[in-house]
């Protein structure tokens, strides 16, 4: 049984031959995405030309945008998509050398993409980044801007796809492309952390020691091959069970031990003998 998709491809066979739409990849769904979103987000002259900072302003009665050109324009999966930019290509009444011009800006945003590989981190199969990247949008005000001029961000199953395509064909430059990213995945990163703390069951605190403290707390981490985290929550736990839990004797409870008392941290870890301690 033909997927839809395959059927769209046979149905604008005649097109996709054209030397302009070889970037149109049915097993990469962004390519289509960068293509829908390009011709959502873009307004066009009615000769064709793509109206930004390139090719200066028209006047209001030259402006055209995708609702002017195709009669179903909405998208609601990979296949709409595909299938909207080809009837735009189609049945856009335009200079076939501007048609060839919107063909190599979406190539160019495309090719950015692949070749950058910034957004790869992003997944469809991921429910809560998902979630989290539709709020994102909302919170990050040049993204929220172009947002509210496409319908696409409402379907959840296109919002990992739309994302990428929507930075790649505002015109933002490569260093701001790589900072948004940086700046997502750092955000992300710490969704996840906060996600796994609480299901460990965990905290978070801070405080402050001296520097020697720190340095120790480091090479006992390096020693057992444990983060310092791992390292100090170890120790505490194996102090407090060695010191504090220990049964009564006599019905007279342990007493604790004197802040002078030899600390065997490779005993309570279990792991290595203080020998690797020691200072050369």
């Amino acid at each position: 049984m033909k997927s839809r998709l395959n059927e769209i491809k046979e149905k604008h066979s005649e097109s996709l031959k054209l030397r302009g739409f070889n970037f149109i990849d049915i097993n990469d769904p962004i390519s289509i995405s960068i293509a829908y979103m390009f011709i959502s987000l873009n307004t066009f002259t009615q000769q064709g030309k793509i109206i930004n900072h390139k090719f200066g302003n028209a006047t209001a009665q030259e402006k055209m945008k995708l609702p002017d050109i195709v009669e179903h324009y909405t998208a609601y999966s990979v296949e709409d998509m595909l299938e909207v930019f080809l009837e735009f290509y189609n049945d856009f009444d335009a200079l076939g050398q501007n048609k060839k011009t919107i063909l190599r800006e979406i190539n160019y945003c495309y090719s950015n993409y692949k070749n950058e590989g910034l957004f790869d981190w992003i997944s469809g199969k991921d429910n809560s980044q998902i979630e989290w990247l539709g709020k994102y949008i909302d919170k990050e005000r040049q993204l929220r801007h172009y947002k509210r001029r496409t319908r696409v961000f409402e379907k959840k199953e296109l919002i990992h796809l739309a994302l990428p395509s929507l930075v790649y064909v505002i015109g933002m430059s490569s260093s701001d492309r790589e900072l948004l990213s940086i700046k997502m995945r750092r955000a992300w990163g710490q969704v996840k952390y906060r996600e796994k703390v609480k299901k460990e069951n965990k905290v978070s605190f801070n405080f402050v020691t001296d520097k020697k403290t720190r340095e120790k707390l480091k090479k006992l981490s390096v020693a057992f091959d444990l983060t310092m985290n791992e390292t100090l929550d170890r120790l505490i736990n194996a102090t407090h069970d060695s010191a504090l839990c220990k049964p009564k004797v006599n019905n007279n409870p342990i007493t604790p031990p004197s802040s002078t008392s030899r600390f065997d941290a490779s005993t309570f870890l279990g792991l290595i003998s203080p020998s690797r301690f020691s200072d050369k």
